[in-house]
């Protein structure tokens, strides 16, 4: 891509952000993070060699360059978004790349099942499967689809519930002969436990509830040891390394088995976190990812919400 070309694909943003009168309501518009909207700006900028805005805290403003910009790709927003409508409905299929992250053992587990079937669908659609169990940047990473656990605030993305997280304890049938069963949370703090740590941080208080009553207990529980992989979190308690605090619809095949024993069944999750399904904004969204996000909401809720 040569640099006009370059400058082209930036002055829509350029003319939605002087439409909005800020970073903040452009990013909103667009249903980007504003540091993306302020990133691409600069972009621009470099591409010219000149600023084409003036930022104070109170206002933006075009300098004479951004002004003449704006002046000579007059109505290119709406003649690319005709462009990209035209394609879309000449296309009888959908094709194209699409990107999908979750976590790495919901991979396994809930979305890989599906993939055959999104393939026979459709053929023109290349899936790239990406399972890491450490947050990622929608826009950063250049994901389409992806799939988080937990409340999302401020998110500019498009994001649908399929379900909820159950979480639960287990140990291996060693491990309970050995220490013994716990009765009550509390007592996890005399037990080994074994803690999911990812780089946002340990998730070492865990928290229930007795069944039928309003007390929440929040337990810091000591972390024995501490890995950022579910899985290797899950193979850890099966080899009698101490309890694990996860999710009991992903424990099922362990637990079915025997390999993992869950305990303190009286208790429950004090919230139970939604699983989303998210999706990039509209307006940066192509018709393969829209596809396969609608697939998506489709298929995986009734996995999801089987034990319900």
């Amino acid at each position: 891509m040569n640099i006009n070309q370059r400058i082209l694909n930036l002055l829509p943003l350029l003319h939605q952000v002087i439409e909005q009168g800020s970073f903040q309501r452009a990013a909103q518009q667009l249903r980007l993070p504003r540091s993306s909207v302020s990133k691409k700006i600069v972009q621009l900028e470099e591409l010219l060699g000149q600023p084409v805005l003036h930022r104070t805290t109170r206002q933006l403003r075009l300098t004479e360059l951004g002004q003449e910009l704006l002046t000579i790709s007059h109505g290119l927003p709406s003649l690319l978004g005709d462009i990209d409508a035209l394609i879309d409905s000449a296309s009888s299929d959908p094709s194209g790349t699409v990107k999908i992250s979750c976590a790495t053992l919901f991979g396994q587990q809930v979305v890989i099942p599906e993939i055959h079937a999104l393939r026979q669908l459709y053929p023109n659609i290349t899936l790239e499967l990406s399972f890491d169990d450490n947050f990622t940047d929608l826009i950063d990473q250049q994901i389409d689809i992806a799939i988080r656990v937990g409340h999302l605030p401020d998110s500019q993305q498009v994001a649908k519930k399929i379900g909820h997280k159950r979480r639960c304890f287990a140990a291996s049938p060693g491990y309970l002969n050995r220490f013994g069963v716990p009765t009550h949370p509390e007592q996890l703090t005399k037990h080994q436990c074994l803690v999911f740590k990812p780089r946002s941080g340990a998730h070492d208080h865990w928290s229930f509830q007795e069944k039928g009553e309003d007390t929440v207990v929040s337990v810091a529980v000591p972390a024995s040891l501490a890995t950022d992989d579910v899985r290797s979190l899950i193979d850890l308690a099966m080899l009698d390394n101490g309890v694990i605090y996860a999710d009991l619809t992903l424990l099922q095949p362990w637990l079915a088995k025997g390999d993992l024993v869950e305990v303190l069944k009286e208790f429950v999750p004090a919230e139970q976190e939604p699983i989303q399904l998210l999706c990039i904004g509209r307006s940066s969204r192509s018709r393969a990812a829209t596809t396969i996000w609608e697939e998506l909401a489709k298929r995986l809720p009734p996995k999801l919400n089987s034990n319900d």
